[in-house]
């Protein structure tokens, strides 16, 4: 088996490369590190106006241009966007992978800010968020972020306003890119049918040349207090209430090895707890869960439902009753064993897909610093999920954004 390939060029970009002989194509993901919670108010929406434009022309190749080489290439290509990095993924053959990896250098470092195609998207992002207005998930999820942390960065809509959005000129754009999308703050993965030292001589012809500067970004205070929160909002058109708890938790600690892999096991378990003993059992929604949202520098787990509003205090019944056995640590050891196999499996899925697998690399690495931050997943017990539900899921730390139906309130 090749042995994979960890680097970081002389201008600061780190590469990693993890080949797989049994996959046929190659996934390349690169992250950088700068998002929404590093904008200041007056452009908020401007690192996501940055992802729309980043392929959509250079200063040496016309949009025309750009999809020409993507179509031809067959170079399927993503961009994901997390508060504080922005994921662009494509996804490529062994014998396309020099222009894929020269087609992303040009533009990373060359991108071209068009006047009339930045009018188009800022059109286009106005627009969505007039439709996240009507999407009752993603106003309980802008709501929860604005309520948990009042002070913090992390409270501004990712995807700004008509305000902030109208305000952002290409020039602005050209500035800040100029500012965070710089090569020590981004990692560049390769997986796949790849030869490593053929693909690190590929990773240096396009990317070596690219100037080593370092990100002018400052990072956020977190709002670290407490807070035990309920906000009730009326709202047309509804027939259900929509709800989501959400408990506030630090960023990821290095330090403490153990903080993500028991996340990710204690959310799963208790979303399979819940739709037993919330739908399954009781029948009073039709779908109930829970996830972990952790960063850099803060985080949350939530837990969302809709249901009748005349069952809503019943189903916040048995959500405290089953935290309550997660805290007091009733769960069997075979139930929690099973939760880890289940996200071991899920784990192991993902590396078929070579696409997939460069995406997690490079954004667990440029997040975390470590694109392995759920390798501890096997050790997490009863022990290390009774210590994290009291010291994180406890009311004192819970804030709930409870949508209603107008004539309930």
């Amino acid at each position: 088996m090749k042995r994979s390939l960890f680097k970081r060029l002389d201008n600061g970009l780190e590469l990693i490369i993890k080949p797989t002989d049994y996959l046929h194509s190659v996934g390349i993901s690169t992250a950088v590190g700068y998002g929404p919670l590093f904008e200041t108010p007056d452009v908020s929406g401007s690192s996501n106006l940055i992802g729309e434009m980043l392929f959509k022309g250079t200063e040496k190749r016309s949009y025309a241009d750009v999809r020409k080489i993507i179509r031809q290439n067959a170079l399927e290509g993503q961009r994901q966007g997390y508060p504080e990095i922005t994921a662009y993924t494509l996804q490529a053959s062994n014998g396309t992978l020099d222009t894929a990896l020269e087609l992303l250098s040009d533009c990373l470092s060359n991108v071209y800010f068009d006047k009339n195609t930045l009018e188009k998207q800022k059109d286009e992002l106005v627009q969505r968020n007039t439709a996240v207005l009507d999407d009752h998930q993603s106003f309980l999820y802008k709501s929860m972020w604005a309520t948990l942390f009042s002070e913090h960065a992390s409270r501004l809509d990712m995807f700004g306003n008509a305000e902030t959005i109208k305000n952002v000129s290409a020039d602005t754009l050209a500035s800040i890119k100029g500012k965070g999308y710089t090569m020590p703050n981004t990692v560049l993965v390769i997986t796949g049918n790849v030869e490593p030292s053929n693909a690190e001589d590929t990773v240096v012809k396009h990317f070596a040349g690219l100037p080593r500067t370092r990100p002018d970004i400052a990072v956020p205070e977190l709002d670290v207090s407490h807070k035990n929160y309920k906000k009730e909002i009326r709202r047309r058109g509804l027939s259900q209430s929509w709800v989501m708890m959400a408990f506030k938790t630090p960023g990821y600690t290095p330090s403490n090895k153990m903080y993500m892999p028991t996340t990710v096991v204690t959310t799963s378990l208790l979303s399979r707890r819940l739709y037993k003993e919330v739908r399954e059992k009781r029948g009073l929604v039709y779908g109930i869960r829970s996830n972990g949202l952790i960063y850099r520098n803060f985080g949350t787990v939530i837990i969302e439902f809709s249901s009748r509003p005349e069952d809503r205090e019943r189903v916040n019944d048995v959500i405290q009753l089953e935290l309550n056995k997660l805290s007091n640590g009733e769960l069997s050891g075979e139930e929690i064993k099973n939760a880890v196999s289940k996200e071991l499996t899920r784990m192991e899925l993902l590396l078929d897909n070579p696409h997939k697998t460069a995406e997690n690399g490079a954004v667990n690495k440029s997040l975390y610093g470590n694109q392995k931050v759920l390798a501890k997943i096997r050790k997490v017990g009863p022990d290390e999920i009774v210590q994290f539900v009291n010291t994180h899921m406890v009311p004192e730390n819970t804030v709930t954004i409870d949508l209603e139906p107008e004539d309930n309130v």
